[in-house]
């Protein structure tokens, strides 16, 4: 798969297909990520300097994992970039949008490279492509296939994104797994191109933060695709993670996949 035929790698309007998992001080070290993704997607590892190690699969770039700046506490956690073309233009639509720079623009690893806040409370990253766009792989086994933002004000979080990044929506719809009366709140899909939003161009959603999930605040999480949900999420018990919830069967629904959330051995959690 080309990376710049995909619509997460188009600059201002879409999601990065970048993903970096980070660990604070303190925390096990990155050879502990390292071997848990090497056995559950099969991820080989790349050190390129300044506490990063590149991940990738059949040579290609799929992840990353970072240790946490100095002001990042808590467990390990995925962070989702947002590719843009212009960052120091971006940050300016961020705070203007009600959101936080919590890192300025500075050089990272082939991008520049800034922490942010969304005005819902989300944190995550903005990557302005040099000399690499973002991962290589994406829609395949062990590659990034969604990405969610959950958020206590979808409406919120929803004028920010097509406001900063020009994300465009779906109608909601109520998230539940069979039964209506479980309804969680309700779910968006988003994309970056094409005149609607439906499966065939969707690339992520935004979805009510349950007041029980386990990470407690708005986040992002990245979904990585595998071919038997049931199977990977054994696997990532193997070998020291803990599943969350699930695994769910959500083919019935206007979203694409059956999923499960998992924590590797030392926090950090995935869908």
């Amino acid at each position: 798969m080309a990376n710049a035929s995909h619509p997460l790698c188009q600059p201002w309007s879409a999601l990065s297909p970048s993903t970096a998992s980070r660990s604070p001080a303190g925390s096990p070290p990155r050879s502990v990520h390292s071997a848990f993704y090497r056995g559950l997607f099969g991820w080989e590892t790349s050190d390129v300097g300044g506490g990063r190690t590149v991940l990738t699969k059949e040579g290609q770039p799929v992840a990353g994992l970072a240790e946490a700046a100095g002001s990042q506490t808590g467990p390990p956690s995925w962070t989702t970039y947002l590719a843009t073309s212009d960052i120091d233009q971006g940050l300016s639509r961020i705070e203007a949008e009600g959101g936080a720079v919590l890192q300025p623009a500075g050089d990272g690893w082939e991008a520049r490279t800034a922490l942010a806040r969304d005005a819902s409370g989300a944190v995550f990253e903005l990557w302005q492509s040099g000399d690499r766009p973002g991962m290589a792989l994406w829609e395949e086994f062990g590659a990034l296939m969604w990405s969610e933002n959950f958020t206590p004000d979808v409406e919120q979080a929803k004028q920010f994104y097509a406001a900063v990044f020009g994300l465009r929506y779906a109608d909601p719809f109520p998230w539940h797994f069979g039964d209506p009366a479980t309804a969680m709140g309700t779910y968006t899909m988003f994309a970056t191109t094409g005149d609607g939003v439906d499966q065939s161009n969707a690339v992520g959603s935004l979805g009510q933060l349950d007041p029980h999930d386990p990470v407690g605040q708005p986040h992002w999480m990245p979904c990585f695709a595998t071919s038997d949900v049931t199977t990977t999420s054994e696997t990532a018990e193997h070998l020291g993670g803990r599943v969350l919830s699930g695994p769910y069967d959500t083919r019935s629904k206007p979203s694409p996949m059956p999923c499960a959330s998992r924590r590797l051995p030392s926090g950090s959690g995935s869908a």
